[in-house]
């Protein structure tokens, strides 16, 4: 679902796993989307985001920065290799123009089915 190209921070060969993405509700005790500026701010990492996930070196937001409606979606990455002791460098890649876009890329790898793999995988 991230765009090919030569950026270090996409894990996975262009592929980002998401298991899931955080819910909208008002829980005092639980992280959700309400949660956003909270999360951010732990990094420090500055800017009109909702944290849709994250594992707080990765994180796949809807991006106000440049529009009050329809936000584009972004996967920001810590960048380690610019990183320091003292500093998180981060590096910004457009995953979507719009969350409905976002949404017609998602989705679910089905679950093996242990009828389907090799004799020599199977238990015994």
């Amino acid at each position: 679902m991230l765009p090919d190209g030569d950026v270090e921070s996409i894990p996975y060969g262009g592929r980002a796993r998401i298991s899931d993405i955080d819910p909208i509700h008002f829980e005092k005790e639980d992280i959700s989307i309400l949660s956003s500026k909270e999360l951010l701010e732990e990094v420090k990492l500055t800017g009109e985001f909702v944290v849709l996930w994250t594992d707080f070196h990765y994180w796949v937001v809807l991006d106000y920065r440049n529009r009050s409606q329809n936000p584009t979606v972004m996967y920001i990455a810590e960048n380690f290799s610019a990183s320091t002791h003292d500093t998180t460098e981060w590096e910004y890649i457009k995953i979507a123009d719009t969350f409905d876009d976002f949404l017609k890329q998602l989705f679910r790898v089905p679950p093996l089915n242990p009828k389907q793999l090799k004799s020599s995988y199977s238990r015994k």
